[in-house]
């Protein structure tokens, strides 16, 4: 119990690093599954538009 009250602030600073990287990597897995890119579809003004978008939000352009 001792090193756990030593490292509070360690582990709490852990533990919310550990969700926001979770929360980000479930924005990304969702925005996979509907089909959107990571960038919010605004491939015109992507300077790497042809190589994340698929054909099909490449014509939305």
């Amino acid at each position: 119990m001792e090193w756990l009250i030593e490292n509070g602030a360690t582990v709490v600073i852990s533990i919310l690093l550990l969700l926001v990287i979770t929360l980000i990597i479930r924005r990304l897995i969702r925005q996979y599954h509907t089909g959107t890119s990571a960038c919010g579809e605004k491939c015109g003004g992507c300077h790497i538009a042809g190589n994340c978008c698929s054909s099909e939000q490449s014509s939305h352009k």
